[in-house]
């Protein structure tokens, strides 16, 4: 009774010893007590091996925080399969919103990146339309878009007055450069500049949607107000 007892007790304490030596569990602790270099290597084998979601996200959480290019998109890519891993997660896609924003800010010719981070917030609405921050970070973008818009209008104005009137600049000239700039805009097939206005309007009206539904759900957010 006493080896039968002791050799359950011997099985029972490997299994115990086992769970808690997972490599993702090990990763963990090394990322508690500050050792990324282990934490890495150990999720990469958590990923290979044990297939957890979570382990895709804490390697693209270190990834996040480099300012290379590559690591970064190593980092979105490990944050993509852990997303489709687990699809309904919002801070794996807050993170991947994060992530595309800052590859935007290396590489500004990176143009479909703010795109993608807009898509992740929508998705992030879609699981929880009462997500604050969602709708914060949205507006935030979709009044981005619209002073882009707005001052793309301005500055095509500025350069036809610049290139047609050489810089003489007086009330006069002005409006007699803003009628014929309206009329080139009605004799153009492009109509570029009205797309231009369009698509300004509808960053502004998005911008203010999602800033109101900011407040609705959170009224002591005085940036919202603010903005």
């Amino acid at each position: 009774m006493i080896r039968l007892f002791l050799l359950l007790f011997s099985l029972f304490s490997v299994l115990i010893f086992s769970q808690d030596s997972t490599y993702y569990q090990r990763a963990v602790s090394a990322l508690e007590i500050g050792d990324t270099s282990s934490a890495k290597d150990l999720l990469k084998l958590s990923i290979r091996w044990e297939k957890i979601d979570s382990a895709h996200y804490w390697l693209a959480k270190m990834y996040s925080k480099t300012n290379s290019a590559n690591l970064l998109n190593s980092g979105r890519r490990h944050l993509y399969d852990g997303i489709k891993m687990n699809p309904t997660n919002i801070d794996y896609r807050l993170l991947m919103a994060d992530m595309h924003k800052k590859a935007f800010k290396i590489n500004i010719f990176d143009r479909e990146a703010l795109s993608k981070a807009e898509h992740q917030y929508y998705e992030i609405l879609e699981i929880d339309n009462d997500f604050e921050e969602a709708h914060f970070e949205l507006a935030k973008l979709h009044e981005r878009g619209y002073y882009e818009y707005d001052n793309s209008m301005i500055a095509d104005f500025d350069l036809f007055v610049e290139r047609n009137n050489r810089g003489f600049y007086n009330r006069q000239l002005l409006e007699e450069s803003l009628n014929k700039f309206v009329k080139d805009i009605y004799k153009s097939n492009s109509f570029a500049s009205i797309s231009m206005e369009e698509k300004a309007d509808d960053m502004f009206n998005k911008a203010v949607n999602h800033f109101s539904n900011t407040i609705r759900i959170n009224s002591n957010n005085f940036d919202a107000y603010y903005k």
